[in-house]
């Protein structure tokens, strides 16, 4: 069990943080390469019957969304306050709404189902940045 829990954290979608160059080439390469990996592993394969029959699995991978739940808010709260997201939009729901659509994609990997990780991209980072924030990343202005 313990092993499995070392490894949770590399399992986790990823890190928002952007730096500058085109955040969606930067987020569908890494989106790739950590759905590579866990491909790699078969563990997604086993991991519903297992979260089925293991209540401590079960818990420990309920902690580990809590902790990357945690991280994203943080991680929007960092961009928000230096302006580069939506200033409408709550960290909260942002957050919510992020979650949900790595949960789908998630889905559509564990199912061996093709995704466009361009496009899976494009439509999460125009969902957190405005187009003037995008442009500035691209741009190398951020």
């Amino acid at each position: 069990m313990s092993l499995i829990e070392n490894q949770l954290d590399s399992m986790m979608p990823l890190e928002l943080e952007w730096k500058s160059g085109d955040p969606e080439k930067l987020l569908a390469g890494r989106l790739e390469i950590h759905y590579h990996k866990i491909n790699e592993s078969n563990l997604q394969k086993l991991m519903p019957e297992l979260l089925l029959r293991d209540a401590e699995l079960a818990e420990i991978i309920n902690n580990a969304k809590d902790r990357m739940h945690q991280k994203f808010v943080k991680d929007l709260t960092v961009l928000q306050k230096k302006g580069y997201l939506w200033p409408d939009i709550e960290i909260e729901t942002l957050t919510w709404c992020l979650e949900s659509l790595l949960e789908k994609l998630q889905n559509r990997v564990s199912k061996g189902e093709d995704v466009d990780y361009q496009q899976f991209a494009k439509i999460f980072c125009r969902t957190l940045f405005p187009p003037e924030s995008l442009q500035k990343m691209r741009t190398g202005k951020i």
